[in-house]
């Protein structure tokens, strides 16, 4: 029921480990270090388009706003990824 709280409600939040939740060789630790020390290299950029059929996204809004770079990447059937 909702109305005053008159006791105490201790932690509200949780404490979040990765040491401890995340295992060693998991795929989050090895791509981790990657995007952290990383610098951006716009040749290296890479991507599909957004509206590709063959993806089966359904956005929930229309998308009104896109860049041309975006407009340009290939379908995923065409894309070398």
């Amino acid at each position: 029921m909702m109305g005053r709280q008159t006791g105490d409600q201790g932690q509200l939040g949780y404490l979040f480990n990765l040491e401890r939740r995340i295992p060693a060789d998991h795929l989050l630790r090895r791509i981790d270090p990657v995007v952290i020390s990383t610098r951006y290299e716009p040749g290296f950029a890479d991507g599909i388009r957004y509206d590709d059929p063959a993806l089966g996204i359904e956005w929930p809004l229309p998308i009104t706003e896109i860049s041309e770079q975006d407009l340009h990447w290939p379908r995923f059937a065409d894309s070398v990824l």
